[in-house]
């Protein structure tokens, strides 16, 4: 039976978060003090992870994200991935990664059933990326790229956070990249909460706008769940996606949950509190108990995002 919410959206989506620690320090992302890590003994182990997962497909999940924090740093993560990959019911499996310690995993990630990857690049120049993630990490990330390709995790999705007076300019650079490859370029807002909201705001909409101007877009329809607007253009090998803050968009078309690393299980992004499961799982809670908890947090999903002045950090919730 399919799981949906109170606004009659299908739920089939589960990102879940591996790790709330990350080997980039991304301005937009951890704040300047820094992030106090959670200690390991509260994080869920992968046997616990596994059976939530059975838990939420048996709701109703059928794909699932693994996330961060950075997950590649989590030793052992292509067993988990295999495990993931043969639970019954599984219809997409796929990973979010700043794509520096790809290309020593990428081949044995898609042997294990991953199917395909995104990853979070917001400078195509060296001594800017290292500006925003503190790390001279440019050329490790292309490197993952072709190993991504070369395995076949297709495909190949670039997430583009737009950040006003420091990526800005960059916006056609990146637009060629799909003018040139089969890629998914995506165009993202920077989301409230983040320490360098607002000031370095961005709409999607001039994005659009600069490589409208260039390109002469043309729309393209977008899955049903899709967050993205996509665009084509007259050339094009690829496709560019542009996702900003319109609820119209980002909430009419919302299937997913979210389960940190902690066991926290949120209805939504800006969800102010989420469904302990991991405390239950830890108990020894049983699988029925453990599938009601899915079903409450669709339930529990809001018709569009709300203002939260204390928001869990996107390390902890996986974006």
């Amino acid at each position: 039976m399919p799981l949906t919410d109170n606004y009659r959206r299908r739920i089939d989506y589960l990102r879940i978060s591996v790790t709330d620690r990350c080997n980039l320090r991304c301005t937009y992302c951890i704040p300047a003090r820094g992030i106090e890590w959670l200690p390991r003994r509260e994080l869920l182990s992968y046997e616990e992870m596994l059976r939530l997962a059975k838990a939420a497909l048996l709701a109703g999940i059928e794909k699932i994200r693994i996330s961060g924090g950075e997950p590649l740093l989590k030793r052992d993560l292509p067993e988990f991935i295999f495990e993931l990959a043969g639970i019954g019911g599984l219809k997409d499996l796929c990973l979010t990664t700043n794509g520096v310690l790809l290309a020593e995993s990428a081949a044995t990630l898609k042997k294990a059933g991953l199917r395909r990857v995104n990853i979070s690049l917001d400078s195509l120049r060296p001594r800017r990326y290292r500006e925003i993630t503190g790390a001279n990490a440019l050329a490790q990330v292309w490197r993952g790229v072709e190993a991504a390709l070369a395995a076949g995790l297709v495909p190949l999705k670039l997430n583009m956070v737009l950040l006003a007076g420091i990526n800005a300019e960059e916006v056609l650079d990146f637009a060629a990249l799909a003018e040139k490859f089969p890629w998914h370029i995506r165009f993202i807002e920077l989301r409230p909460g983040s320490p360098l909201y607002p000031q370095a705001y961005l709409p999607v909409a001039e994005a659009w706008r600069r490589i409208n101007d260039k390109y002469r877009l043309q729309a393209i329809p977008a899955p049903a769940e899709s967050t993205a607007r996509l665009y084509s253009f007259p050339g094009g090998r690829g496709v560019l996606g542009f996702i900003g803050r319109a609820r119209d968009v980002l909430c009419r078309s919302c299937n997913r949950l979210r389960l940190t690393a902690q066991g926290k299980l949120y209805p939504c992004l800006f969800s102010g509190d989420g469904i302990d499961v991991g405390r239950m799982v830890k108990e020894g809670a049983d699988e029925e108990s453990l599938v009601e908890c899915f079903r409450l947090a669709a339930a529990a999903k809001p018709p569009r995002m709300l203002p939260l002045k204390d928001k869990p950090s996107m390390s902890l919730l996986g974006g």
